[in-house]
């Protein structure tokens, strides 16, 4: 298996500040939703989660795996205006918002 490259370790550094920053905000969830709510085809599986819920039970595990198997990772992500209409106003300038905001940051699009 090759090198861990850099991308890779800072994906797994900002899942890290990910989870905790969830757990500081008081979203994240002890039980799992069901397999048909995580079947989703919508975004975000916004019609049968709600964003937390994803961030928790779907983009972290396939963050993780990505990296763990060293596989190709997404070329462009935008968290950040998902949270900002999903969360209210006294989430916005929380640590949670800069970890999505660092998020798109290290995947956004170069021209």
């Amino acid at each position: 298996m090759s090198a861990v490259s850099s991308k890779h370790k800072q994906t797994l550094r900002l899942l890290g500040r990910l989870r905790l920053s969830l757990e500081q905000q008081a979203l994240w969830q002890s039980v799992p939703p069901s397999s048909a709510e995580l079947a989703s085809e919508q975004p975000f599986c916004c019609d049968t989660l709600m964003f937390e819920q994803w961030l928790q039970f779907v983009f972290i595990p396939k963050m993780e795996a990505l990296c763990q198997h060293q596989l190709p990772l997404p070329g462009h992500m935008s968290l950040l205006p998902m949270a900002e209409q999903a969360w209210p106003e006294h989430v916005r300038g929380s640590e949670l918002m800069q970890t999505l905001h660092a998020f798109d940051q290290l995947y956004r699009q170069e021209p």
